[in-house]
């Protein structure tokens, strides 16, 4: 995976000024199934980003499976975006890295019993509107496309960056998963 952090960091500013003249942007990380890499590619994505400019970034664990980013960044067992989104607690964890200036982390909580419910929260809305207010660029983990997850969320979107692993997926079975739904 060394190099696919390199080529993130490489694609990283560039990807970012595709937004120049935004106010904010929200993109979203995804795959076609879950164990493609969007966790490293997020993360070092959102890092990147922070490192080499002057904006401030999210990155929000909204992939609703098994959280690996907060136990890579030291902070498991925090409540979360879940949480919220579930309507039980009404503020959002927010982390502020002390290694990396400018980068914030919301983590996802606790693991959702029914992740389609929460794919599908009335609170969503309201918790991407206060992050474009908060922060320059929020890279969002989101769900599978093999979940079906994906699309509630992808109105709060602004781009979607698709990560494919050769040896879990397909090109046909990326393409289709993106096509049929």
């Amino acid at each position: 995976r060394d190099h696919c952090v390199t080529g993130v960091q490489t694609c990283a500013l560039p990807i970012c000024s595709l937004f120049d003249g935004q106010q904010s942007v929200i993109m979203g990380v995804t795959s076609a199934v879950a164990g493609e890499g969007k966790s490293t590619i997020a993360l070092h994505l959102a890092m990147s980003i922070a490192k080499n400019s002057f904006k401030k970034v999210c990155l929000i664990d909204l992939s609703l499976s098994r959280s690996t980013l907060a136990d890579r960044l030291g902070v498991a067992g925090t409540t979360g975006v879940v949480d919220v989104l579930d309507g039980e607690s009404n503020t959002v964890t927010t982390i502020q890295s002390d290694e990396c200036k400018g980068f914030y982390f919301i983590p996802a909580g606790k693991d959702p019993e029914n992740p389609n419910r929460i794919a599908r929260s009335p609170y969503i809305a309201e918790v991407f509107a206060a992050c474009r207010e908060l922060y320059d660029v929020v890279v969002v983990e989101l769900p599978s496309v093999a979940s079906g997850n994906v699309l509630p969320i992808k109105p709060f979107i602004d781009a979607i960056m698709m990560v494919r692993s050769e040896e879990h997926t397909s090109e046909l079975q990326s393409h289709s998963d993106l096509v049929c739904r």
